[in-house]
């Protein structure tokens, strides 16, 4: 977790001068170790080539093992979920991309997974259960679509009031530390100190890209998933 934190401070040229090379060495260790937020950001990494060479196959590959992994959190599942849904670095497969997408609404109360999961069910992209498992394989829904299960309005409503409640508090709290840490340099050039330890495991969300979700946990709120599953609505 230290060698994450640090690697995410080198990225962000928070504390010193931004060093990219350090800060995937650091991943890389990390991650060498099953660390679910080092996989992620290496997967981030390639995914964008912003540091490091694009490439997406290795990307979906970290995303993959990431979302396997026991100690696999909402973002991971998002992005591995992504990956599948639009073919990126792997063969699409929507299937297996809602079954990620769900998990992590539920699990983990991510945000955009549930948004995803929303606007799924509100247009009719929900993928029809495999022919193996289903009771009855040339069955169509009331659409007749033979991909997809009908919309299902009721089910969006669902996923769609908690997010409504909540909103996308994970993108405040970071805009909020961004100030603060403007605030920190600004007191350092004045000459005033401040203080001596900040949370710098905390990594920013993906602000240019809102369909792909960074190395942090930010975009997780348990107000979510209680949300979800107090209601009855969604069985966790």
């Amino acid at each position: 977790n230290a060698e994450v934190a640090a690697a995410g401070m080198f990225l962000k040229g928070e504390g010193g001068d931004a060093n990219h090379t350090r800060a995937v060495e650091l991943y890389e260790r990390a991650a060498a170790k099953g660390n679910v937020a080092a996989l992620n950001g290496l997967g981030y990494a390639y995914f964008f080539g912003n540091h490091l060479p694009q490439d997406l196959p290795r990307a979906f590959g970290y995303f993959r093992e990431a979302s396997a992994s026991e100690a696999a959190e909402g973002d991971s599942l998002f992005n591995a979920a992504h990956c599948l849904a639009n073919g990126l670095g792997t063969e699409r497969d929507e299937g297996a991309a809602v079954a990620l997408y769900d998990a992590a609404a539920v699990r983990f109360g991510h945000f955009d997974s549930i948004h995803e999961m929303a606007t799924r069910h509100m247009l009719g992209r929900v993928p029809r259960p495999s022919p193996s498992s289903s009771p009855n394989p040339n069955a169509s829904g009331g659409d007749g679509h033979p991909l997809y299960q009908p919309r299902n309005v009721n089910q969006a409503l669902r996923y769609l009031s908690p997010v409504a409640r909540g909103g996308d508090w994970g993108g405040r709290v970071r805009s909020g530390f961004d100030a603060f840490l403007d605030v920190g340099k600004a007191r350092r050039k004045l000459g005033v100190s401040g203080l001596h330890m900040l949370p710098s495991a905390i990594s920013s969300p993906s602000s240019s890209d809102s369909s792909f979700s960074s190395s942090s946990s930010s975009s997780s709120s348990s107000s979510f998933s209680s949300a979800l599953s107090s209601s009855g609505q969604v069985n966790s």
